[in-house]
């Protein structure tokens, strides 16, 4: 299993500040998908530009050699959910369809109502990956938005 670490940003064109967030939470600058290397995901709940902190699972330069890295990879998958962030529409299937083919060679079943694990499908220029959600933002930041 790779354990790279990655973490999805906003897409705000020329905005610095999405770029500087991340740098300083994360370790890594966003490209132009709005997927940034980190060193470390320990900061991401407190972001307001940082979604998402994943670590990859499987990794491959076609779909179907995701597929195959799925398969061969060892991972709890218990009750889990696959998502999509594709912001280029590069991918020549449906959301549902790559959810599904993924889903097929996964220990386990698929829960979308109440899963335990949560994955994400990224595509960009490199390729793509299965990474597992570790930590998604969850505004803690607007609690200093307001004025006293």
């Amino acid at each position: 299993m790779i354990t790279e670490r990655v973490a999805i940003c906003a897409r705000i064109p020329d905005d610095g500040l999405v770029a500087a967030e991340c740098a300083a939470l994360t370790g890594g600058v966003p490209d132009h998908d709005g997927v940034a290397p980190c060193a470390s995901l320990d900061l991401v709940d407190r972001a307001a530009y940082v979604q998402t902190g994943l670590t990859t699972i499987a990794r491959g330069a076609t779909f179907t050699e995701l597929v195959e890295g799925v398969a061969a990879a060892t991972f709890d998958a218990t009750r889990f959910r696959i998502d999509v962030h594709d912001p280029q529409s590069r991918l020549d299937r449906s959301t549902q369809r790559v959810a599904t083919d993924l889903a097929d060679v996964m220990p386990y079943g698929p829960d979308l109502r109440a899963p335990q694990s949560r994955f994400l499908v990224i595509v960009t220029t490199d390729g793509l990956r299965l990474a597992r959600v570790e930590r998604t933002a969850d505004n803690r930041y607007r609690a200093h938005e307001s004025k006293p």
